[in-house]
């Protein structure tokens, strides 16, 4: 199966398909517009997924001097659990060697325990909390990676 997978910078022609996965996995989307403007801009690495080719996750970071902040990460959800996320964050990771950056932060949903287990595999640890701060419903947890 790996022969069949290929990770990517991303490009405005993979716009719709991160769309529709950022809709239907995100409990607070970001829109096309700003989707679009991400993949654009020079301080984010904005990266892709596909599984034969169909594209099937993605994630951004914005680069901070020499910290990165993840801005998102999200596999369709018929391919989740299946090591696709972690084949992204091990692909994030080896941009952050090509950045030199030294540190990654991110705010996660406190209900979001997939995603959270997936971090804390990788050294993410819990460094802050912002009270319902998604749909202010969930805790946003601040986790690092330094």
């Amino acid at each position: 199966m790996e022969n069949n997978i290929s990770i990517q910078d991303a490009t405005l022609n993979d716009l719709e398909s991160i769309f529709v996965i950022e809709q239907d996995t995100i409990d607070v989307p970001w829109n096309k517009q700003s989707i679009e403007e991400y993949i654009k801009r020079e301080d984010v690495v904005f990266r892709v997924l596909f599984l034969e080719k169909k594209l099937i996750g993605y994630y951004s970071f914005s680069k901070i001097f020499d910290e990165g902040n993840i801005n998102n990460i999200a596999v369709d959800k018929y391919y989740q659990s299946k090591g696709f996320g972690k084949m992204l964050i091990e692909d994030m990771l080896n941009m952050t060697k090509k950045y030199n950056i030294n540190a990654l932060t991110l705010e996660v949903a406190d209900n979001n325990n997939r995603a959270i287990g997936l971090y804390k595999k990788y050294g993410f640890i819990e460094e802050g909390r912002r009270k319902k701060y998604y749909n202010n419903k969930y805790d946003a947890i601040i986790m690092w990676l330094r």
